[in-house]
């Protein structure tokens, strides 16, 4: 069963609802990113789903495309990575700039259940890095 928000909300005017799954590099080539993937496509059947591993080719080419990106969507849908539960510094940033804008932003579980972003919370432990930079919590 998929938990689904509101509907989108119509950005400039335009019918069509784009979003972004945003998720660890780790992640790009494995059978969960395709099920994450699937999860995605079927809570937002309508939805242009633009995918991180066929937009940017390194962390260079991220940084300069990711405005532009950030700009055209309607919506961010995040996963985290499977060992266990990390997000790096490279999701965390595309939170962020999502949030700043006040576009909606939802968590997708392992389950294929999304979150409203208000529901999760980030740990960031001392010993974090680039890659693990803060693992993904529910608010109780």
């Amino acid at each position: 069963m998929f938990i689904v928000p509101d509907p989108p909300r119509e950005t400039n005017g335009l019918d069509s609802h784009l979003m972004y799954l945003s998720s660890p590099l780790s992640t790009y080539k494995t059978p969960r990113y395709a099920r994450m993937l699937a999860y995605c496509r079927a809570a937002f059947p309508d939805a242009e789903i633009l995918e991180p591993k066929h937009l940017f080719h390194s962390s260079t080419d991220w940084r300069a495309k990711w405005p532009d990106v950030l700009g055209r969507i309607d919506q961010l849908v995040f996963f985290h990575d499977a060992d266990p539960d990390w997000v790096g510094a490279g999701v965390i940033r595309e939170i962020h700039d999502t949030f700043e804008l006040g576009k909606s932003i939802c968590y997708l579980d392992d389950g294929g259940q999304l979150h409203p972003f208000e529901a999760v919370r980030f740990e960031f432990p001392e010993d974090a890095t680039i890659a693990k930079l803060a693992r993904v919590r529910m608010r109780k």
